[in-house]
């Protein structure tokens, strides 16, 4: 039952929110523990299967206009 929202949550909630508060300067220590944790747990990279910020259609170099746009 757990392994569902190991599959689900890291990849999908965890690995986007670490990679807003990397480009936003905020740290993010406990997902960043699950996502590596997840990550040998099941022998997979959530990092690079999970949804970036390009597979959300957002641009690190203009993150913040991106989601001020996409929120508007």
């Amino acid at each position: 039952m757990w392994a569902g929202y190991v599959w689900d949550d890291i990849p999908t909630g965890l690995v986007p929110m670490s990679l807003f508060g990397k480009n936003l300067g905020i740290p993010t220590p406990t997902i960043d523990y699950f996502i590596e944790e997840g990550s040998k747990l099941l022998d997979i990279d959530f990092r690079s299967e999970g949804r970036t910020l390009q597979k959300l259609g957002l641009s690190p170099d203009n993150l913040i206009s991106d989601l001020m746009e996409y929120t508007h």
